[in-house]
């Protein structure tokens, strides 16, 4: 989220709908860590999961200019969770899928 200059992180995952996911976080490499469970992974953490709509709604941001993305496949469920976003702002994207 940015204000006043400031960015400032949020510990919430996104997709396309508000609920808890378990990901696997892999120790041996940060980048890899995944909500999908494959591969080596050190232990399992709960994060909440909200949609970018809920998130400026509820943050009553005024504009959306950009979005960026990298998030181990969960790309297309994010963007599912941004349709009023999307409509209303059109904001950029750069998404890696």
């Amino acid at each position: 989220m940015y204000r006043e200059g400031l960015i400032i992180p949020v510990q919430k995952g996104l997709g396309d709908e508000g609920c808890d996911w378990e990901i696997l976080l892999n120790e041996e490499n940060s980048g890899a860590h995944s909500y999908v469970f494959q591969g080596n992974g050190s232990h399992v953490e709960t994060i909440h999961i909200t949609t970018i709509d809920n998130f400026v709604e509820e943050n009553h941001l005024q504009r959306v200019d950009f979005i960026k993305a990298d998030i181990e496949g969960a790309e297309r469920d994010m963007l599912r969770g941004a349709t009023k976003v999307l409509k209303i702002f059109a904001p950029k994207l750069a998404i890696c899928t």
